[in-house]
């Protein structure tokens, strides 16, 4: 599979500098990634990205990340199995839904670098763009972060001509960036978040931010206090992991009104 792919790898490398690290790159990023399954049965069909409108595809992948919010279990955020090695017995929603992350931000990366013509590559860089438009507004913030992961990857961000003819969607590109930087413990997000939250409509959380503070209440905070010689639970740690699996067991009861495709997922 790599060898033919060849071509599209040398017109790539041609753009950028340090040619071997990113031919590199680039063949371990298609060995390693298992693209995600709906849109990989639709991969052999030319730059599937571009025979749908961006909204259409953002409202399909709306459906997808709701899916996988619902089926994750409390039960499994309680127990931060995520962490251990038997992870895939004891959290396999979690996991799946990490999976799932993971997969998209691949397949981004996979329809970018495996496209030969850059004229190609400019449209299939603008298509996403405008996909995180569509969903900013409907507030799906971990499809989000995964395309920002995607086209922030270096094999896609060091195509220096290609980003070049982007024009103005290079400019909401940056925006995006801004406001879901980890930077300051995604504080950015988190205040995007908060004000979203507030109000009924569905939202779809960066997952990875409630895990990783899951875990940061774990490891802070310890089972018990002692107070006058005596061990006391911590009620304080427990409430504070109580909001933050409450945030998600509310989100789990909204819903999209879209209507699915099934000729896109």
């Amino acid at each position: 599979y790599m060898k033919s792919q060849k071509p599209a790898f040398d017109i790539l490398c041609a753009e950028i500098t340090e040619e071997t690290d990113v031919k590199a790159n680039i063949g371990s990023f298609i060995s390693n990634s298992k693209l995600l399954e709906k849109f990989a049965t639709q991969a052999s069909a030319p730059h599937f990205i571009l025979q749908y409108d961006a909204k259409s595809i953002a409202e399909q992948m709306c459906l997808i990340e709701e899916s996988l919010l619902k089926n994750v279990r409390v039960s499994e955020l309680v127990s931060l199995g995520w962490t251990k090695k038997d992870s895939a017995k004891i959290v396999p929603t979690v996991l799946q839904f990490i999976r799932h992350f993971n997969n998209v931000s691949s397949w981004v990366v996979y329809e970018i670098v495996t496209t030969e013509k850059r004229t190609v590559r400019v449209q299939l860089i603008k298509q996403f763009i405008r996909i995180l438009g569509h969903l900013y507004d409907f507030q799906n913030f971990n499809s989000i972060m995964e395309i920002v992961s995607g086209l922030s990857a270096t094999p896609v961000s060091r195509l220096k001509k290609t980003w070049a003819e982007i024009g103005k969607e290079a400019d909401s590109f940056e925006k995006f960036q801004t406001k879901f930087s980890p930077g300051g413990n995604y504080r950015n997000y988190r205040v995007l978040f908060s004000h979203s939250y507030s109000e009924e409509g569905m939202i779809i959380p960066f997952l990875g931010v409630q895990l990783q503070d899951l875990l940061f209440i774990d490891e802070g905070n310890p089972d018990y206090i002692e107070s006058d010689a005596e061990k006391l639970v911590n009620f304080q740690r427990i409430s504070m992991q109580k909001d933050t699996i409450h945030t998600i067991m509310k989100l789990q009861k909204r819903s999209y009104s879209f209507e699915k495709h099934p000729e896109i997922c």
